[in-house]
């Protein structure tokens, strides 16, 4: 965690991302679950996961699919 600079800006997917997608959103972390903020879930998930590892370096319009299910990148802040 201490790794992570909130402050960045990125255009791909990088480890302190929090990344909207077709499927909600998620923050590309440690693996701390799920937790809802200002109304919204949002799944904090380790780029080392199946899924964070397929997220990292992808851009807005990307597609990430695992198990059947596909991500569609909306915006990544």
């Amino acid at each position: 965690m201490e790794k992570i600079n909130p402050l960045l800006s990125a255009t791909q997917i990088v480890n302190g991302s929090l990344v909207k997608t077709s499927r909600g959103y998620l923050f590309v972390s440690i693996a701390l679950g799920k937790v809802i903020i200002e109304g919204n879930a949002v799944t904090a998930l380790s780029s080392r996961s199946p899924l964070g590892s397929k997220l990292m370096g992808l851009s807005v319009g990307d597609i990430a699919e695992i198990n059947n299910n596909r991500y569609t990148i909306e915006s990544i802040e």
